[in-house]
Parts: structure tokens; C-alpha cells; sequence
């Protein structure tokens, strides 16, 4: 099946478990992207990141909402990679909103912030904000659409 056709994505790693999810919201234009609780590779890493560029492309999706919250650590090991190929690659994509939710871990919470940075640094039209949960994340996304059109 196409992604065009779908609205659940998944990714599986080597075992066959599940580490990445990908839902669209149709009725709400939003991608919610779900980093599932487990310790990733930086490959694994990548490779999700990259279907979530690949979905934004076939989808035209213009409102993210990254979900980190049960990632364990911090996303040290990609944040070259996203500042010089994600971001771009969204930017030229249409991303016009993009909302992390944060994890409680202290690492976690560095690596969204260096995203936040990253993306201040490079005058992105990506408007980036970060949450603790999916409500506050939703409610943001659901207020600045209208704005963003």
C-alpha cells in the first residue's frame, strides 16, 4: 500500500518491535509522530526521521507534532544530521509547525532544546515550540493554523 493511502505508519527494528509510529490526523492536517519507549540507535534514529520527511513529502503535511515523551535519552547523536539535512529538507517541504513534546529526562529535554536552537539559529520558518504533554501540543497546533494559512 502507498503512504498516500495510509494514516498509521510504523517502523520496526531488527527484532520486529515496534519503535516509531506515524499517525495522520486527517480532520486536523497534523502528522503525530511516537518515538516508543526503548533505547534507539542512531540509525534507528535516522531512519525514522527520514519517513517522517518521506510522509511530509507524499502528505504535504504542514503541522508536526514530534512526541518524545517516552524516549528515555537525549538525540545527541543525530542534531548535526537534522540541522544540516531535516531541517532543509522541511523548510523546502512546507512544514510550517512543528511541536515537540518533551520527555522528563534531562537529556531529553537538552536535545529538544538544541532542536528549538537549531532551528532559531537558522531563522527557520518552521515555527517550533515545546511541550510536556500531547494536549498542550495539540491545543498550540490547533491555534496557530489558522495563522500559518
Amino acid at each position: 500500500m502507498s503512504l498516500k493511502n495510509r494514516l498509521t505508519y510504523e517502523l520496526k527494528d531488527e527484532s520486529g518491535t515496534v519503535y516509531y509510529r506515524a499517525e495522520y490526523k486527517h480532520n486536523s492536517e497534523v502528522l503525530i509522530v511516537t518515538w516508543l519507549e526503548r533505547l534507539l540507535s542512531d540509525e534507528l534514529l535516522l531512519s525514522g526521521s527520514k519517513q517522517s520527511l518521506e510522509i511530509i513529502d507524499t502528505l504535504k503535511i504542514k503541522y508536526l507534532i514530534n512526541d518524545t515523551s517516552r524516549y528515555p535519552i537525549g538525540w545527541f547523536g543525530i542534531l548535526e544530521w537534522y540541522e544540516k539535512e531535516w531541517l532543509p529538507t522541511a523548510e523546502v517541504l512546507g512544514l510550517k509547525l512543528g511541536a515537540i513534546i518533551m520527555s522528563f529526562n534531562f537529556f531529553g529535554q537538552l536535545s529538544a532544546e538544541e532542536v528549538k536552537n537549531i532551528c532559531l539559529k537558522h531563522n527557520s520558518p518552521i515555527q517550533l515550540r515545546l511541550f510536556l504533554s500531547k494536549r498542550e501540543a495539540e491545543t498550540w497546533i490547533d491555534s496557530m493554523r489558522n495563522k500559518t494559512n
